[in-house]
């Protein structure tokens, strides 16, 4: 048997089909609606925190705390009224502190002042030393040797004479010459003692070295040789209270 035939579907119409979509369209907007509010309200009920109670202060602290801001206040006070009672500086000072300052201007240090007994004690060092070192420099006594036979007297005059004759005819030649070098020559040992015993004065008076040994510092500060700058320790040492006449600077 044949299934009887299906009714056919009624026809949509434009308008009926143009409604459906502003239905469907209607409905999607009031479900994005709905959607929105829904995050809102999420949102909000995560910001909403507890507040924190707030620090409430005792009497006794707010005491405290005042009593801290008047003794500040006291102090600030006392410490203008005692930067307004100082003097002004003079102009001079004033001057001179607003100056830049070298090296050489810098405040002198107070000088080392030595008692007698230190004296007494460093002079005998140095003797003591001034004495070991010409024992140690002093060459070995040899043995006098035997005398000659007297040559007579006729033939050694003539021949001691001679050396002198000649020593007297060459004199007038280098004199000038001889006579001013040899004053140049003193001039710069004379300068080169002042130098050297001025600053072993100096280097005593800082009192920072054991004038002993001031040969080691002579060794680095003039670049003598190790003979020459214990030569200058030993005189410096055993003739003292001369060389400190002659040499030292006046205060």
């Amino acid at each position: 048997m044949t299934s009887p035939p299906s009714s056919p579907e009624p026809a949509i119409t434009m308008d009926a089909a143009l409604a459906r979509i502003a239905a469907l369209e209607s409905e999607v907007a009031a479900m994005k609606a709905a959607s929105s509010k829904v995050k809102v309200a999420k949102v909000k009920v995560a910001d909403d925190k507890p507040e924190k109670p707030k620090r409430v202060l005792s009497e006794e602290h707010k005491a405290k705390m005042k009593a801290g801001r008047e003794a500040a206040a006291a102090k600030k006070v006392a410490a203008a009224s005692a930067s307004e009672s100082e003097p002004a500086p003079a102009p001079a000072a004033a001057a001179a502190a607003a100056a830049p300052t070298s090296d050489s201007d810098a405040p002198a240090k107070p000088k080392r002042v030595l008692s007698d007994e230190m004296k007494a004690k460093m002079k005998a060092g140095r003797e003591k030393k001034a004495a070991e070192k010409a024992a140690a420099a002093a060459p070995p006594v040899a043995p006098a040797p035997a005398p000659a036979a007297a040559a007579p007297a006729s033939k050694a005059a003539p021949a001691a004479a001679a050396p002198a004759s000649k020593a007297a005819a060459a004199a007038p030649e280098l004199g000038p010459r001889a006579a001013s070098k040899a004053a140049a020559d003193d001039d710069e040992r004379e300068a080169e003692r002042t130098k050297v015993f001025r600053f072993l004065f100096d280097l005593q008076e800082r009192g920072t070295v054991n004038m002993m040994g001031c040969d080691v510092n002579l060794k680095r500060a003039f670049r003598f040789t190790a003979q020459k700058a214990d030569a200058y320790a030993t005189e410096y040492l055993s003739n003292y209270e001369a060389l400190h006449a002659k040499y030292a600077e006046s205060e």
